[in-house]
């Protein structure tokens, strides 16, 4: 059975991406997140063991999803802060999806604020790093979930 924040997080991230930012996303079968990605985490906190949820992909592709949410176009110029911003109100739209999701469940949930992360996201000895890729038109994003490992 998959874990139930994988199902809400892959059907929060294609929500996000057609809805917040009109571009088509849908759930890929395999891919790996490169070393060097770049992406922003947000914990969700509930009585529940805590979660983070978070957006990544390479630098060029983040630039581009800033892009589409800010309604920029390719040739308007877009500060590294300004994508860093965008990538961290991505993953707060996909933390927000997944929380509702999951409300069932995961009760009194509530969002902290956004990390940008530049480099990657490795597990400590208690957490599992899970990376579920999404096709999003034409590049790949990779929402990453990480969590504690159930004792």
């Amino acid at each position: 059975m998959l874990n139930p924040w994988i199902v809400a997080a892959r059907g929060g991230a294609v929500d996000v991406f057609d809805q917040a930012l009109s571009l088509r996303g849908r759930p890929l079968d395999q891919g790996e997140l490169a070393p060097g990605s770049v992406g922003a985490l947000i914990p969700i906190v509930s009585a529940m063991s805590p979660v983070q949820i978070g957006v990544f992909s390479d630098e060029p592709s983040c630039e581009r999803l800033a892009r589409a949410l800010l309604y920029a176009a390719p040739t308007d110029p877009l500060t590294r802060a300004e994508m860093i911003d965008a990538m961290c109100e991505i993953a707060n739209m996909l933390a927000g999806s997944v929380k509702a999701r999951v409300a069932g469940y995961a009760t009194h949930a509530a969002l902290g604020l956004p990390t940008f992360v530049h480099g990657p996201v490795e597990a400590a000895s208690s957490t599992a790093v899970d990376v579920v890729p999404i096709a999003v038109d034409d590049l790949t994003a990779f929402v990453v979930i990480v969590r504690a490992i159930d004792a």
